[in-house]
């Protein structure tokens, strides 16, 4: 989303907004604020995924054969991109938990509608925890993209053949190669590890399906009813989307299979840390309500009758 707004000057000539343009995204491993100013630079409080919380490593790699691993075509399409990331694991997740929420539970509706509302609030709870984590890791690995090379030195798909065609060697890239890129586009490039993608999608899909199995009440449960049919095969396909949007990483360049791999299991560790800990605090709930009636009336007892 992104708000212009033209610099107005009053009949003194100052400026009554300093900003000509404000760009809001979301970006896929959490939250990201950003401000430019009329030349495009970043000027706000918090830049690129919470902002450089490490310094930038010098690219090296001694072996000229290495280079192979980071020398695939550049992708000029995304079939996941950034928004379709959020629209995706934000807002389909609560539709089809909103579903099965009136499917599968007989409550009241006050009480779907407090379910429903307390899923929005540990969805959030997991979009943070994953941004934060998944961030901490690729600034502090910094691994290349299978792509680096198309992006330092800005190669097209035939530019990039004819190069890996000739080789490297110690020459070209060299251990330490001079890039054309940007310095945004290549700090972009080194944030491989772990995919973004795969921990935001895998986070919200495996919370998803840990969830569904909780709606039904116990006396739903039957064996060989449909509930129970429903509850072991939903969740495998719930995280269909996941395992889709993690493989097309890999398959468009972006990422190596081991960082779809990563992001899958920091993302699915996250969902299941969050699920249990409101599990828990469930049970403690629960159990508190379950002994205030009880001391209530051994308290009732103890008066004399008259």
């Amino acid at each position: 989303m992104e708000i212009f707004r033209k610099i107005k000057r009053t009949s003194e000539g100052k400026k009554l907004f300093a900003i000509e343009k404000i760009s809001f995204r979301i970006f896929f491993a959490g939250f990201d604020f950003r401000l430019f100013n009329k030349r495009n630079r970043p000027s706000g409080f918090f830049y690129c995924e919470f902002g450089k919380i490490r310094e930038q490593r010098k690219v090296f790699i001694p072996n000229p054969d290495d280079w192979y691993k980071y020398s695939y075509p550049k992708s000029s399409e995304e079939s996941v991109s950034d928004e379709l990331l959020i629209l995706i694991t934000a807002v389909l997740p609560l539709i089809i938990y909103g579903f099965c929420l009136s499917f599968l539970n007989s409550s009241s509706k006050g009480f779907s509608l407090k379910m429903q509302f307390k899923f929005i609030f540990n969805q959030i709870i997991v979009y943070f925890l994953t941004g934060i984590v998944t961030n901490l890791l690729k600034q502090s690995i910094q691994r290349l993209r299978p792509d680096f090379i198309a992006t330092c030195f800005e190669l097209d798909e035939v530019q990039l053949r004819k190069v890996v065609a000739e080789g490297f060697n110690s020459s070209f890239p060299g251990a330490t190669p001079s890039c054309s890129a940007s310095e945004s586009d290549l700090w972009k490039s080194m944030l491989s590890f772990p995919s973004g993608h795969s921990s935001l999608a895998f986070a919200n899909f495996v919370y998803l399906a840990l969830r569904v199995v909780k709606i039904p009440e116990k006396r739903q449960l039957k064996s060989g009813s449909i509930v129970e049919a429903f509850l072991l095969t939903f969740p495998l396909l719930i995280v269909l989307p996941a395992i889709h949007i993690s493989l097309s990483r890999v398959i468009e360049n972006r990422h190596h299979p081991e960082d779809i791999l990563a992001g899958a299991i920091v993302g699915s560790l996250i969902a299941i840390t969050v699920s249990q800990t409101e599990d828990l605090f469930a049970k403690k709930n629960s159990d508190e309500a379950k002994y205030e009636p009880a001391h209530e009336i051994s308290s009732d007892n103890l008066i004399p009758s008259a």
